[in-house]
């Protein structure tokens, strides 16, 4: 088993964190059933800022999710004392990967602008019937497009119970994110697909991201 108490998704200051936003005054909360067909139900009724809920249980999923909007996911998992090596974790909120293999895009994928944010919290990800890898370019995609950086992504207090998946988190386009507090299974070759610090390197060569100095990846693993 891996734990993780901070990995930014691309090199970033620190001083980035500060982007990060709460869900905005007056946030409506949806209360999904767990299905993905609730799940998804919820995120077209929600606007930006909005939050939708899972609730404890057990949920197969046997189709992914894609977000555009910039909302806050929850469930009821809880996990403490990540980063070391006897993390307590309590699997409330548990989605089954069900999603057939072939054309697998994500088991969630979030397409969203540098202005709006995005956080998942509280999810245990665990496998289903399908003993498979799929191909393609990870469970949990991030991308922001746009002439600045998206500095609003983040990944916290999720459980992924050895997910049979080559590739865990896959942030592309230009974002700078941070997962933290997550427990994350070994079958993963890959836990976080770091390509985008190529097109992050060519930015600060042009002027366009943060400076080399004080630029650092927080890592803790057991």
């Amino acid at each position: 088993m891996k734990t993780i108490g901070t990995l930014l998704f691309t090199l970033s200051t620190l001083g980035g964190l500060s982007g990060f936003s709460a869900p905005r005054c007056g946030a409506t909360v949806y209360d999904s059933d767990g299905s993905e067909a609730s799940v998804r139900a919820c995120i077209h009724s929600a606007a930006d800022g909005d939050i939708v809920t899972l609730p404890a249980g057990t949920f197969s999923w046997t189709s992914g999710l894609d977000i555009t909007k910039g909302i806050t996911l929850q469930g009821q998992t809880t996990v403490s004392a990540a980063g070391t090596s006897n993390p307590a974790i309590k699997d409330a909120t548990i989605i089954r990967d069900d999603i057939p293999r072939t054309g697998f895009s994500g088991i969630v994928s979030v397409r969203i602008t540098p202005s709006q944010s995005f956080r998942m919290t509280g999810i245990t990800f665990s496998p289903g019937s399908l003993t498979t890898k799929p191909p393609g370019d990870g469970a949990f995609r991030l991308n922001s497009s746009g002439a600045t950086a998206n500095n609003s992504m983040r990944i916290d207090h999720c459980h992924f119970a050895s997910l049979y998946q080559g590739k865990l988190i896959w942030p592309s386009g230009w974002v700078y994110g941070v997962a933290d507090h997550n427990v994350m299974g070994t079958l993963t070759r890959f836990l976080l697909h770091m390509r985008p610090m190529e097109r992050l390197i060519k930015k600060v060569a042009m002027g366009r991201g943060p400076t080399i100095r004080g630029m650092e990846r927080i890592s803790s693993f057991s």
